[in-house]
């Protein structure tokens, strides 16, 4: 079984699937399941969000970012926290 994962932004279906033999994607995932998913996936994002490196912006002539985008970082921030290695 593969796993998807598709952005439907919609409130009639869940977000994750699995296609089967079929190849047809089932829903498994409830509206509930999936908010509170998100909640802790904010919490995440949050808390990563306030990582920053003032150092960098020590730097002469750095105009970068001296902080962390815990948007964009949330698979391995998730992935690093519960110890996943992708070997």
């Amino acid at each position: 079984m593969q796993t998807k994962v598709l952005d439907l932004k919609s409130k009639s279906k869940a977000i994750l699937f699995q296609t089967k033999q079929s190849h047809f994607l089932q829903n498994w995932w409830s509206r509930d399941t999936y908010e509170r998913f998100q909640e802790k996936n904010k919490c995440f994002i949050d808390h990563y969000n306030n990582y920053t490196f003032p150092l960098l912006g020590e730097i002469p002539n750095y105009n970068g970012p001296i902080g962390v985008n815990g948007r964009k970082t949330l698979g391995e921030n998730i992935a690093g926290k519960i110890c996943v290695k992708n070997e």
